[in-house]
């Protein structure tokens, strides 16, 4: 299965939006990260919860890595933020069955988020990865704001940090890549994201200069400036 830190090898992502059999037979993918917050447990469904595990279950007997991901509305996700101990409360139940999980640099303000990420931590199987994000859909934050983040993600011992940021020129895409290169490291790599189409490259350049997941959705792009997972692999396969 993918290394969720590496720092070396790039590999790439399904984005799932739903709990589809058939994508995973027709992409046939090393790993996914299947979207908590686009599949339906905000209704509180007990049946929803229990398919989910099951496919969950499925997913990794094919040996497939799962990361799981509940992205919050301020995120460009589909969950409210007025149901944040549901989110809590699922993805407690199902760190045991997943590879990675993403978990938002914000909670971590927060010393009861703290306290979350670290139970998580010893929820989480044995080598599971927990991934510290941080996304701003209007612009780049300040160098001083991530590298905040950053330290408080070294701090959870997080395994992995993305930053996806939007970006309004080159010149900015090119500061925000210049500062994931410098600060990635073994302790803690680092995936970056520039939003938007002059950011695009990022989505499959970065990896391969950094290591880890390179995102692609299923069918509609699930943020600005994606590619699709077909486009995703060739990209990082005629570069190596």
């Amino acid at each position: 299965m993918p290394d969720w830190a590496s720092k070396t090898k790039p590999f790439p992502v399904l984005i799932l939006s739903k709990l589809s059999r058939a994508a995973i037979t027709t992409y046939k993918p090393c790993s996914v990260e299947l979207r908590l917050d686009l599949i339906g447990l905000q209704n509180e469904s007990i049946s929803i919860f229990n398919r989910t595990k099951k496919f969950i279950s499925e997913l990794r007997a094919k040996k497939i890595s799962v990361l799981l991901t509940a992205r919050l509305c301020r995120d460009g996700g589909e969950w409210n933020a007025s149901k944040e101990n549901l989110r809590r409360k699922i993805l407690f139940e199902l760190a045991p069955s997943s590879d990675a999980l993403d978990l938002e640099a914000e909670i971590l303000e927060e010393k009861k988020g703290r306290i979350f990420a670290e139970l998580l931590k010893k929820r989480m199987r044995v080598g599971a990865a927990l991934i510290v994000s941080h996304h701003d859909l209007k612009k780049m934050p300040n160098l001083i704001k991530l590298n905040n983040i950053r330290a408080m993600a070294l701090r959870v011992k997080a395994n992995r940090l993305k930053i996806a940021v939007m970006t309004k020129n080159e010149k900015e895409t090119e500061k925000i890549a210049d500062w994931a290169v410098a600060n990635s490291c073994e302790e803690l790599p680092i995936t970056v994201i520039a939003m938007g189409s002059i950011g695009r490259w990022t989505r499959w350049v970065m990896p391969l200069r950094l290591g880890g997941p390179a995102y692609a959705p299923v069918g509609r792009p699930v943020a600005s400036g994606q590619i699709s997972y077909r486009e995703l692999n060739k990209l990082l396969e005629k570069s190596k």
